[in-house]
């Protein structure tokens, strides 16, 4: 993954009472995208099971 990412990238994107509460949590580096990211690492993992385990997925609507 492209930037300066740790395991807090994982988590959800903060609302205002996780900014309040958990500011270290909701922190990224300059230049990291929290929600572009995690489409990435969605996409990755959706690619990574169709591969692996021939997962047939019906269409979104």
């Amino acid at each position: 993954m492209p930037g300066l990412v740790d395991h807090e990238i994982f988590a959800n994107e903060c609302d205002q009472y996780g900014r309040d509460t958990w500011p270290e949590m909701c922190i990224d580096a300059p230049g990291v995208d929290r929600t572009e990211l995690h489409e990435y690492i969605g996409n990755a993992a959706l690619k990574f099971f169709d591969t692996n385990l021939n997962v047939t997925r019906s269409p979104q609507n």
